[in-house]
């Protein structure tokens, strides 16, 4: 899994990570919540491996199977199973409200923006947003099947022979998380001011926050570079 794919793993780079803060009190302090969720996160995609590789495996499938290794493979391995179908169906009922809480996530930043600044509607902008979210998706889906045939142009050579999913997968993932992580590294870093960073961590530890400080300047740019040089090699 290409590293960039990170970003969508601990929800950085959708900005869903900024919108929970700004509703977090202020009693909570920031860094601690946000190591949890780093290490929380690693520790289920640690345990999901173990229990699903080994599945793989001694069935024989793709272990690099990409997508397919969700809706294809794991079904497959599930079916040849003993009491198969009914992990198969916790499987899936667990995965659709990890993507559905994902999706709440997402969307929040736009509709957030949009009732806030451009005084709509929270219920129809929510409305909107899910409804264009819901034809990328199905959009997705479908170039699994009846649209397997649509491929972007030569004249795109980065996308070219790639098809719906797989194109806004290589956008999202190797394009514009990074590009809104590195973003949100700068302004944090070089435009907001000492004083707004200290009040936001809620940190006692000066030197805790001049470490904080000289990751965002320093250390997290450059690791967001090797990041997209990565994506593209």
């Amino acid at each position: 899994m290409p590293w960039a794919r990170h970003f969508f793993s601990v929800a950085i780079g959708v900005g869903a990570l900024i919108t929970y803060g700004a509703y977090v009190p202020k009693d909570v302090s920031l860094p601690k919540a946000a190591l949890t969720i780093g290490l929380i996160d690693a520790a289920v995609a640690l345990l999901a491996g173990i229990v699903i590789f080994p599945i793989v495996f001694s069935h024989g499938l793709d272990p690099a199977g990409g997508p397919g290794l969700i809706f294809v493979t794991l079904p497959i391995a599930f079916g040849n199973m003993t009491g198969g179908h009914v992990i198969g169906l916790l499987f899936f009922v667990l995965l659709f409200f990890a993507a559905f809480t994902s999706v709440i996530g997402m969307l929040e930043p736009a509709v957030s923006w949009l009732e806030e600044h451009k005084a709509f509607s929270r219920p129809k902008v929510a409305v909107f947003a899910g409804l264009c979210g819901w034809a990328l998706g199905i959009a997705a889906a479908l170039s699994f099947n009846v649209w397997s045939g649509v491929k972007m142009p030569a004249i795109m050579p980065l996308l070219e022979g790639k098809g719906i999913f797989e194109m806004l997968d290589f956008l999202v993932s190797n394009l514009l998380l990074p590009i809104n992580g590195l973003l949100i590294a700068i302004f944090a870093g070089w435009i907001m001011s000492r004083e707004a960073i200290w009040e936001e961590l809620g940190l006692r530890n000066k030197s805790m926050f001049i470490y904080i400080r000289f990751i965002l300047r320093f250390v997290a740019p450059v690791v967001i570079g090797m990041i997209f040089y990565t994506s593209f090699t």
